[in-house]
Protein backbone atom coordinates (compact mmCIF):
# COMPACT_ATOMS: atom_id res chain seq x y z
CA UNK A 1 0.00 0.00 0.00
CA UNK A 2 1.30 3.67 -1.15
CA UNK A 3 1.60 6.25 1.78
CA UNK A 4 0.66 9.63 0.52
CA UNK A 5 0.00 13.19 2.17
CA UNK A 6 -3.36 15.36 1.04
CA UNK A 7 -4.19 18.67 2.17
CA UNK A 8 -7.61 19.51 2.46
CA UNK A 9 -9.29 23.02 3.21
CA UNK A 10 -11.05 23.93 6.72
CA UNK A 11 -14.26 22.43 6.15
CA UNK A 12 -13.67 19.21 4.83
CA UNK A 13 -10.90 17.98 6.81
CA UNK A 14 -13.30 18.46 9.50
CA UNK A 15 -15.91 16.38 7.74
CA UNK A 16 -13.30 13.99 7.50
CA UNK A 17 -12.48 13.85 11.09
CA UNK A 18 -16.09 13.89 12.24
CA UNK A 19 -16.99 10.89 9.61
CA UNK A 20 -14.17 8.66 12.12
CA UNK A 21 -15.18 10.32 15.16
CA UNK A 22 -18.81 9.35 14.36
CA UNK A 23 -18.12 5.84 14.22
CA UNK A 24 -19.46 5.52 9.90
CA UNK A 25 -15.32 4.81 9.19
CA UNK A 26 -12.62 3.26 11.15
CA UNK A 27 -10.05 5.72 9.93
CA UNK A 28 -9.45 8.85 7.56
CA UNK A 29 -7.98 6.56 5.27
CA UNK A 30 -11.23 4.12 4.61
CA UNK A 31 -12.92 7.52 4.16
CA UNK A 32 -10.61 8.79 1.00
CA UNK A 33 -11.03 5.08 -0.49
CA UNK A 34 -14.50 4.95 -0.18
CA UNK A 35 -14.86 8.05 -1.99
CA UNK A 36 -12.41 6.97 -4.63
CA UNK A 37 -14.04 3.68 -4.71
CA UNK A 38 -18.03 5.97 -5.53
CA UNK A 39 -16.22 8.39 -7.43
CA UNK A 40 -15.35 5.52 -10.36
CA UNK A 41 -19.05 3.80 -10.28
CA UNK A 42 -20.55 7.51 -10.53
CA UNK A 43 -17.77 8.73 -13.48
CA UNK A 44 -16.65 5.04 -14.84
CA UNK A 45 -15.44 7.02 -17.95
CA UNK A 46 -12.48 7.87 -15.22
CA UNK A 47 -11.46 4.14 -15.83
CA UNK A 48 -11.11 3.85 -19.03
CA UNK A 49 -8.99 7.59 -18.83
CA UNK A 50 -7.00 5.64 -16.49
CA UNK A 51 -6.82 2.44 -18.25
CA UNK A 52 -5.23 3.99 -21.50
CA UNK A 53 -3.06 5.90 -20.15
CA UNK A 54 -1.06 3.45 -18.03
CA UNK A 55 -1.59 1.40 -20.98
CA UNK A 56 0.49 4.52 -23.18
CA UNK A 57 2.95 4.57 -20.72
CA UNK A 58 3.97 1.11 -20.92
CA UNK A 59 3.20 0.70 -17.03
CA UNK A 60 0.83 -2.26 -17.96
CA UNK A 61 -0.40 -4.73 -20.44
CA UNK A 62 -3.32 -4.11 -22.98
CA UNK A 63 -4.81 -7.41 -20.95
CA UNK A 64 -4.46 -5.42 -17.87
CA UNK A 65 -5.85 -2.05 -19.39
CA UNK A 66 -8.96 -3.80 -20.46
CA UNK A 67 -9.75 -5.27 -16.81
CA UNK A 68 -9.24 -1.73 -15.51
CA UNK A 69 -11.71 -0.13 -17.94
CA UNK A 70 -13.66 -2.97 -17.38
CA UNK A 71 -14.48 -4.45 -21.17
CA UNK A 72 -12.57 -7.63 -20.54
Amino acid sequence: MKTITIEFPDPHALELEYLVKTGRYQSESQVLQDALRQLMLIRPHYRVDIAVNLYIDEKISLGKAAEIAGVS
